[in-house]
């Protein structure tokens, strides 16, 4: 038997699998051989498997309607379309094929795995796009609250600061800063939990989850101007309050 590197990380983490014996089912085997680790947009679920002969497998696993897999890499130099031409072309002869029948098998390529998971995340996105704005939109209100509230209960306050010299644009800069601060760290707060979660999820799963920095950095960026945008109209008010009526607030 070969190893996939999944299983012999797995069952062997701390000594060399080869020459150790492994049973699967009722049949034991000897490892001669471990797969390097392969990169695959399937992650850790592509090195889960073990290669046996040909010929064990029909005598002790093999079933009449099993399904039979061949795997070809494509040389540097040679065109993918044209390899996948001339394979079709040795099948269809191995399989006694007229021109005009179609083929009794199957040709999946890399091209079409990866727009098969294009055509699955496609949706996802959008679903976890219209969500997340959802949410954004949500969040923004109840800042605009929190602001028109922090307002309300410091007018005498901003009466004061427009009293000693404070300018409505330094008012306005205030509300703003606090706005984008408290969204800016909801969001720091946010992109750490979700990086740990997806980090988790990966081990578990044995599925690679990386969080690229940039979309980390963007995504506290875009909360901040969340808080900025939803914090404008709270701010405004409060640069635009009279210093006079502001001081006689109780």
């Amino acid at each position: 038997m070969v190893l996939g590197h999944g299983p012999a990380k797995d069952l062997f983490p701390d000594v060399d699998p080869i020459g150790k014996r492994i049973r699967l089912g009722d049949e034991h085997y000897r490892i001669i051989g471990v797969f390097d680790e392969r990169k695959s947009i399937f992650g850790g679920l592509s090195e889960n498997f073990a290669v046996i002969p040909w010929t064990t497998f029909k005598k002790s696993w093999g079933r009449r309607n099993d399904p039979y897999f061949i795997y070809m890499t494509v040389a540097e130099g040679h065109v993918p379309d044209d390899v996948e031409q001339e394979a079709r072309a040795v099948m269809r002869r191995r399989h006694g094929l007229r021109p005009g029948e179609k083929d009794d098998f199957v040709l999946i390529s890399n091209d079409r795995i990866n727009e098969f998971v294009k055509r699955i995340t496609g949706p996802i996105g959008l679903v976890l796009l219209v969500l997340s704005s959802i949410g954004l939109t949500v969040g923004g209100i109840g800042v605009m609250n929190i602001m028109l509230v922090s307002v309300t209960e410091r007018t005498r306050e901003i009466g004061i600061r427009m009293a000693l010299g404070a300018r409505r644009r330094t008012i306005l800069a205030q509300f703003l800063v606090e706005a984008g601060m408290l969204t800016g760290i909801g969001g720091v707060l946010g992109v750490a939990l979700g990086s740990g979660l997806a980090h988790a999820l990966g081990k578990v799963a044995n599925f690679p989850a990386i969080v690229h920095p940039l979309a980390a950095a963007i995504g506290v960026l875009f909360s901040a101007g969340i808080g900025v945008f939803f914090g404008l109209y709270p701010a405004s008010r409060a640069a635009k309050l009279d210093p006079i009526e502001a001081l006689r607030y109780e």
